[in-house]
């Protein structure tokens, strides 16, 4: 399959499932949660950037692996976990439309919420 075709299988799929909240016996809740997201998502294909996200348990090293990518220590690290508390979204230097996005750590005290912060992140 081509580049173009994938591309076009993307939207497809894309407009599929907004018909589908539309016309679905939703409650209106899920219905405008599905739109928002797939607003989203259209306007982060159209704008054509790419999201390195980084997620995963309480001092898994996140921070310092996006530190090594991005080529300088512009993340706070810490020993103890806990650090990152919320989603950070930095630039990779000279990578046009590339992002590198760190995350809380999926099992922490407060896990509930940093945990979800997470999740959405990595959507």
């Amino acid at each position: 399959m081509s580049e173009k075709e994938k591309t076009r299988e993307i939207w497809r799929h894309i407009d599929e499932t907004a018909d589908y909240a539309r016309s679905a016996d939703l409650e209106p809740e899920f219905q405008k949660a599905i739109e928002e997201n797939i607003a989203k998502l259209k306007e982060k294909i159209s704008a054509e950037n790419l999201e390195i996200v980084a997620f995963g348990t309480v001092s898994g090293c996140k921070s310092s692996v996006l530190n090594v990518l991005a080529g300088d220590d512009r993340l706070a690290t810490d020993v103890r976990g806990g650090t990152t508390v919320k989603t950070i979204e930095i630039p990779w230097t000279d990578r046009s439309g590339v992002s590198l996005v760190d995350t809380p750590g999926l099992g922490e005290a407060d896990g509930g919420i940093h945990g979800r912060t997470a999740r959405e992140a990595a959507r």
